[in-house]
């Protein structure tokens, strides 16, 4: 899925046989593959900057269940994505049990069979705060995996 606009994204394809054949895709072991807009999609609602301050911008197709993507993690100046999506998380009832997936630029997260590996120049962050919830339970950097199950 490409990079854009994710409200785009969401405008198009929610509630659509595109939707459900993505899954369907995903289910049978298929890969998805998603670039920036296309990234925030594949989870379940897009957490950013919002005329409110930081919160959630939009619903979106759910693909990963409970998991809401954040790219571009190191490029704001002047807040951290991951301090917002964890403070965000640990103040929302709604939304709980979900992970933040905070993906710098220029770095790719491969999520396979509960494994977790980065490639690329930057880090992912992993956002729970049933596991933590002062900073992300998990960062790996380029070359490294991780067993999720974990």
């Amino acid at each position: 899925m490409t990079g854009g606009q994710s409200m785009v994204l969401e405008a198009t394809y929610l509630g659509t046989l595109v939707q459900r054949e993505l899954q369907a895709l995903l289910d049978r072991g298929g890969v998805l593959a998603g670039d920036s807009a296309g990234a925030i999609a594949i989870g379940c609602f897009w957490l950013t900057m919002t005329p409110e301050g930081f919160g959630k911008r939009t619903d979106d197709l759910c693909l990963l269940p409970k998991v809401a993507v954040s790219p571009h993690a190191n490029r704001p100046r002047d807040y951290s994505v991951d301090s917002a999506v964890l403070g965000y998380l640990a103040n929302h009832s709604g939304p709980m049990g979900t992970i933040g997936i905070d993906i710098d630029e220029n770095t790719v997260l491969v999520l396979k069979m509960g494994t977790a590996d980065v490639f690329g120049t930057g880090n992912v962050s992993f956002i729970d705060v049933a596991r933590d919830a002062q900073k992300p339970y998990l960062r790996l950097s380029p070359g490294q995996r991780h067993d999720l199950a974990r």
